[in-house]
């Protein structure tokens, strides 16, 4: 039963997540930590485009992004040198 409770939980904030993205991007885009500057323009959903690390992004003034774009904040670089250099980051 508790399996059945955390998936709709975690199917529940999705949801809302993405709800949120469609109604409000720059907000939603804000709230996950992107840096926006004045006339910024979401033409699609930003759910899914600012991967891991969105508080890394900062977007400037009179920016129009379309769907399908994706920016990278981690490429996961370090981890190819994390064997010599364990604390890495």
């Amino acid at each position: 039963m508790t399996q059945i409770v955390d998936r709709f939980i975690a199917v529940s904030r999705f949801l809302m997540r993405e709800i949120h993205a469609k109604l409000d991007p720059l907000g939603y885009a804000r709230s996950i930590g992107v840096t926006l500057g004045e006339n910024v323009h979401f033409y699609g959903m930003p759910s899914g485009m600012f991967g891991t690390e969105p508080w890394l992004i900062t977007i400037g003034s009179n920016v129009h992004i379309t769907s399908g774009c994706a920016f990278v904040s981690h490429d996961g670089g370090t981890l190819i040198v994390r064997k010599e250099l364990p604390d890495q980051e």
